[in-house]
């Protein structure tokens, strides 16, 4: 059973929507920039229904953030949020939190995204306010839902917190001057002394990145901009 609509949703309603044994809840706050009350209490409320009949299903999947890790997002009330709905789920067993990076993907209406932000913005002409300390980890929506599948369906990795992300981090010019290459014209910006570099563990799940054939190597994030913003 797959609980959402949106992006990472939508990927994985053809293999899970028909299962009953396996959840993943896919239908928390998207919008990292989010101080909405509202949307956070919707999602606990909509969590606790599902935890509480969790005797029912072998596997309770949530899908968190990478961005817990970045200092200058961490006391944010989205990253908050997140902490305390992955507390809530800790306390239950057959269950695992997967924190996510910074997902590339053909939009589908969340312009919070930052890839479709930066995208937009430079397709309309709009100038940018730009982090020039922040970092940022760019997967490809396709690489995500095969490392999960092959999770779910493969391996025995016993942690419940599993990071599923690039291992590589990209600095904030860094990916402008990516989308400056692939549209050939320049973005509109300012820089701002904000943002920090973090780190964060994958090497849980090195061996299925190797088995799904995917290479972070120097050429991926062209790769992936190219892909779905050229």
């Amino acid at each position: 059973m797959v609980i959402g609509n949106g992006l990472i949703a939508q990927f994985f309603k053809n293999d899970f929507s028909q299962s009953e044994k396996i959840i993943l809840f896919a239908s928390g706050v998207s919008d990292s920039q989010c101080e909405d009350q509202t949307q956070f209490k919707r999602e606990e409320k909509l969590l606790n229904q599902y935890l509480n009949d969790i005797e029912k299903v072998h596997l309770f999947i949530y899908f968190s953030t990478i961005s817990i890790y970045d200092p200058s997002r961490n006391l944010s009330l989205y990253v908050k949020h997140k902490l305390k709905m992955e507390s809530l789920i800790l306390n239950y067993p057959k269950t695992k939190i997967f924190r996510i990076g910074q997902v590339a993907s053909k939009s589908l209406g969340n312009n919070n995204n930052l890839l479709n932000f930066i995208n937009n913005a430079m397709n309309e002409n709009k100038k940018i306010e730009l982090w020039g300390n922040s970092y940022r980890s760019i997967i490809d929506i396709r690489d995500v839902v095969n490392i999960i599948k092959h999770i779910i369906t493969k391996s025995n990795i016993r942690s419940k917190i599993i990071n599923i992300s690039n291992p590589n981090l990209y600095s904030m010019i860094e990916i402008i001057k990516t989308f400056e290459k692939i549209k050939n014209h320049k973005a509109k910006y300012i820089l701002l002394n904000k943002g920090e570099v973090y780190r964060f563990n994958t090497g849980h799940i090195d061996s299925i990145i190797f088995d799904c054939k995917i290479n972070f190597n120097e050429m991926y994030l062209e790769k992936v901009i190219r892909k779905y913003y050229w």
